[in-house]
Parts: C-alpha cells; structure tokens; sequence
C-alpha cells in the first residue's frame, strides 16, 4: 500500500488551553516583588516542601497562568523540562517566571 498524506496511520496532537479570567481582567506584573505577592498567597506546603512552579505571561507581562510542575520532598523536587515547554505551549506564553521553593 502506498502511503500518502491521506492514508497515513498517524495520531493527531492537540493541545488546549482555557481559562477562567478574560483577558482584559488578567494582572499585569512589572516586577519581581508584585510576582511574590500574587504567587505567595497560593504556594501550599512553603513551610517545610521542597516545590517548583512556572508563572506563564503574555507578551503585555499579564498573568496567563500557573502551572505546578513539581511538589517534593524535605530535600528535593524533580523537576521534568518536558512538562515545562508543555505548559508554555499549551497556554501559549511569551515569558516565563521559573519558581522554586526551598528551605
């Protein structure tokens, strides 16, 4: 059998994102310190885990998202880029802000 664009068995990928806050509500963010104080009040376990996340922006510096990559242990959290590129992908993001909490 002849393979062409038509008949070829290959699994289509896609990728979705969506969001609860309409674009004209989303919060713009200049500095590192307004970063801090959205993204505190969410960080559960700060006291005694070990955790990663990634804030996604648009290209105006508007808050896309967070996206939790990896919560650990007392000493350590495993970080995969994979899931990393996955996230900014999906939500389309111009600029991250990569996040690690340890003690």
């Amino acid at each position: 059998m002849e393979l062409n664009l038509f008949n070829q068995e290959i699994a289509e990928v896609k990728l979705t994102y969506s969001h609860k806050v309409k674009p004209s509500n989303q919060i713009k963010v200049t500095s590192s310190r307004e970063i801090y104080n959205h993204v505190a009040p969410l960080w559960k376990d700060m006291d005694y885990r070990e955790s990663f996340a990634i804030l996604l922006l648009s290209r105006s510096m508007k808050i896309l998202g967070i996206s939790w990559i990896s919560l650990g242990g007392i000493s350590g959290c495993v970080v995969d880029v994979r899931l990393i590129f996955q996230a900014a992908l999906k939500a389309n993001s111009s600029s991250l802000v990569i996040m690690h909490y340890a003690e």
